[in-house]
Parts: structure tokens; sequence; C-alpha cells
């Protein structure tokens, strides 16, 4: 497993939110989170990879926020969910977003070299409730982000008879982000 971390937080001196998204440069990084450091209260947020590396790799085309994505915050605050009329507790700091619920459904897309993807675009709702999809969420407040993504290698073979979607090793990035007032 391969781990790399970014951050990109601007100062509310530079003028608030940044008006472009910005790849994060790191050489030792094959994937990247192309996002902005800071984004205004109650607005969407365009998740998209991009593939750096000379191999490919896979993401989910159905619920990323299931399968690649994991979103938290600088509380450590430790959130309770109900999830089909049971209470689950999450991991501190962890939380869910709506997309991020009915998650039975997959489907991988492979993320070529030079290549960018947009995983999903996000309305900073949090999910409180989940029964087969989010049935209640709340909105975020501004605050101090991160979003770990893990994506896997699908490496070239030379074997005709290997299946075309065999994992390789698994590459997990984070991307640290502001929500101003």
């Amino acid at each position: 497993m391969r781990i790399f971390f970014a951050s990109m937080v601007l100062g509310v001196a530079c003028g608030g939110a940044a008006s472009t998204s910005v790849p994060v440069s790191i050489d030792t990084s094959p994937i990247v989170f192309v996002m902005q450091g800071n984004y205004a209260l109650g607005q969407d947020i365009s998740i998209n990879i991009k593939n750096n590396g000379t191999i490919k790799y896979a993401y989910s085309t159905y619920y990323p926020a299931c399968n690649n994505l994991t979103f938290h915050d600088a509380s450590l605050k430790v959130r309770v969910i109900e999830s089909f009329g049971e209470i689950k507790e999450l991991p501190a700091g962890e939380f869910i977003i709506p997309r991020g619920t009915h998650c039975d459904l997959a489907g991988d897309t492979e993320l070529l070299p030079g290549e960018e993807a947009e995983l999903i675009i996000w309305d900073q709702q949090e999910c409180i409730k989940d029964n087969w999809g989010c049935a209640d969420s709340i909105p975020l407040q501004a605050g101090s982000y991160s979003i770990i993504g893990s994506f896997e290698e699908r490496p070239h073979s030379y074997d005709p008879n290997a299946h075309p979607y065999t994992p390789g090793d698994r590459t997990t990035i984070e991307w640290s982000f502001t929500i101003e007032p």
C-alpha cells in the first residue's frame, strides 16, 4: 500500500475561495485529487482525480463515495448514523455523505495515465439516516475537512487468460480543504 498526502489551504487574507481547481504537484504521487483549497459554505464541490502515473488505476463509477472515498473533519467527533433502524458509530471525525449510502452496486472504470475524471459533485451535505439511500441529511458547518481516496492499480497482464480487472497495489491519497462561512 502506498500513501500520499497533499494539502492546499488558502488563507482568508488571500481573498476567499479559489476560482480554479489546482492539481496537486507531488512527483511521487501517481494519482492525485484535483480540487480547490477553499470553498464557500453551501458551494458544490467537484471531486476529481488525475492519473499522473504510468499505469492504469480503477475507480468506482456508481458509488465512489462508498468504494473509493472517506470524508473527515477536524472535530474528531464520533458520529452515529441510523441505518435500517440500527444505530452505527463511525470512526472519530468521519462522516458519510448522501452519495455514500446505498452501496450495493459496483462498477469499475479505468483511469489511464494522463486522464482526469470527475468522481462526484458533492453539495456539502452529511447523511444522518440511511435507508436504501440517504433518507435524511444536514448541511456541513464551516471548518477544515479532508477526503481520503484509495485506488487500485490495474496492471497490464501479458497473460491472455488473465481477468482484465485483476487488482494491483492500492494507492491512498488525501486532500485537505477549508469550507468558509
